[in-house]
């Protein structure tokens, strides 16, 4: 059996406490390695979120995690290979490490670029750091036409385009065809925050902590990975990451259309019991429909709780926009319909406009106006 551990994105110490982070959360990956068998971990990319400075507190924590996971796999005769990220997250910070690349007492190797490496055991893995091409046919000849066994990157693989709408990006994307002509049992990656199988044999490990509401209602963690080599075939455990931040996001869009302002209070309260150390709970409100007494009773719960929940108020604006323009083809349609009598079609227009013009339900008569259709004629 060959035990691969891939951890990614773990994002250095985006937000919060940096010590806090190393020792809630990073503390946990020792002490798992310490408990189980390990042949190998990948640290898929973004290792760091952003450029620090060499003598931050950020830096500190990351150095000294990195020299007890070091430290800890050395103990299991384990190797660690770094895969450098994208630029923004990890630029050279990775080069910190470069003084255990040397040392005997560890089996450690920065990957900077597509690296091939075979195991005793005769298991050959691909290392695929991000890069930056716009001729993907030459870095398929020059990188994915291996026979390897596991391919482990950092970037973005066909299929999960979808998850970076909305954000540019100049790296190479990853054919799954081209992936399952290369390797012969899986690939795992980072770059996805959000734990995704693209498909069976490739996936996403997702990011190691959450950071935000945009790891709403997600758990977090990273894989371990048996392959059984004599069979070649392989079991992904999925080791949770409990001491994560937990990021909650609840729609009470339609309580607040339909339910007095009593009503919702005792269930933000009855929520608010509930919430948990850690726990992040954002209140979501599409506010397009509100009456005015609506948005006053919204506005006066998002002062009382503002200690307790995070509240996002929204306008939905594309389904608004579509009812819009289906009203209007609907209105259309029954202008243009040869079987609706005229006075029909009058009398809902001007019920339409009836407060713009003030009119009354006696303008408005059905008979009034087939009286004024038939002088007209």
């Amino acid at each position: 059996m060959f035990h691969h551990i891939n951890i990614s994105d773990i994002h250095g110490v985006a937000y919060g406490d940096p010590y806090n982070f190393y020792q809630d959360e990073l503390v946990e990956i020792i002490e798992y390695i310490l408990d189980n068998e390990v042949d190998l971990i990948t640290i898929a990319g973004d290792l760091f979120h952003t450029i620090y400075k060499a003598d931050s507190l950020e830096i500190n924590v990351m150095m000294k995690f990195m020299h007890q996971l070091i430290t800890a796999a050395s103990t299991k005769d384990a190797a660690v290979r770094l895969i450098r990220g994208t630029d923004s997250h990890d630029y050279d910070q990775l080069q910190l490490f470069d003084n255990y690349e040397t040392d005997d007492w560890c089996d450690v190797k920065i990957i900077e670029k597509p690296t091939n490496e075979e195991f005793p055991n005769g298991l050959v893995f691909k290392y695929l750091p991000e890069e930056y091409t716009e001729d993907y046919n030459e870095y398929k000849k020059d990188n994915l036409i291996d026979d390897v066994d596991v391919v482990v990157f950092h970037g973005l693989v066909e299929g999960a385009l979808k998850y970076a709408e909305g954000k540019q990006h100049k790296e190479v994307v990853l054919g799954v065809d081209d992936l399952y002509n290369c390797m012969r049992l899986y690939t795992v990656g980072g770059h996805i925050h959000t734990r995704t199988f693209i498909t069976d044999d490739i996936w996403y490990s997702g990011s190691f902590s959450a950071k935000d509401y945009n790891d709403a209602n997600e758990k977090k963690g990273f894989d371990h990975i048996v392959i059984n080599d004599a069979q070649k075939d392989y079991e992904i455990k999925f080791i949770e990451n409990e001491n994560a931040p937990k990021f909650i996001t609840k729609d009470l869009s339609e309580d607040f259309m339909i339910s007095s302002k009593d009503t919702i209070r005792a269930r933000l309260l009855s929520i608010s019991k509930d919430k948990r150390e850690k726990e992040h709970i954002r209140i979501d409100v599409d506010s397009s429909n509100l009456n005015q007494k609506q948005k006053d009773t919204l506005s006066f719960l998002q002062v009382k709780f503002r200690t307790i929940f995070d509240f996002k108020v929204y306008k939905d604006e594309i389904d608004t926009e579509d009812k819009v323009i289906k009203k209007k083809v609907e209105k259309a349609n029954r202008i243009l319909d040869k079987d609706v009598p005229i006075e029909d079609k009058i009398e809902s227009e001007l019920k339409e406009y009836k407060d713009k013009f003030e009119l009354t339900d006696d303008d408005i008569d059905i008979n009034k106006i087939k009286d004024l259709i038939d002088k007209k004629n």
